[in-house]
């Protein structure tokens, strides 16, 4: 409440159903889904979809839904948005490129390929 009262907005990262259900409750608008486990640093790239699948997309609705971590192509970039998610956080694919600009500039040209840019 304090942010929105600031003009802030707020991302609820999550990395369970019962996080998930806890965002929901407060009323977040913008939510982070990781899947990343912090404790072991090891990547579900499923989680987003459990999420996807435990709301069926009813509670979602009106959100900003951010896929965080796993993100390692633009096939799953695809996937993800023909589930509704059209937001991510890429970092340790960009971070591991030995060609930043390169990667930046294929995964571009993939996705306006695919129309989703």
């Amino acid at each position: 409440n304090l942010a929105c009262s600031l003009g802030l907005d707020v991302i609820v990262e999550v990395h369970s159903i019962e996080e998930l259900k806890k965002a929901l409750e407060t009323g977040a608008r913008i939510i982070g889904v990781n899947n990343r486990n912090l404790k072991d640093m090891s990547v579900n790239e499923r989680l987003i979809y459990d999420f996807l699948s435990y709301t069926g997309g009813r509670e979602l609705s009106g959100k900003i839904i951010i896929c965080e971590s796993g993100i390692k192509n633009t096939g799953y970039i695809k996937d993800l948005f023909l589930s509704g998610i059209s937001t991510f956080l890429i970092g340790e694919y960009f971070m591991e490129s030995c060609g930043l600009e390169k990667t930046l500039s294929d995964m571009e040209s993939e996705l306006k390929n695919e129309n989703l840019l």
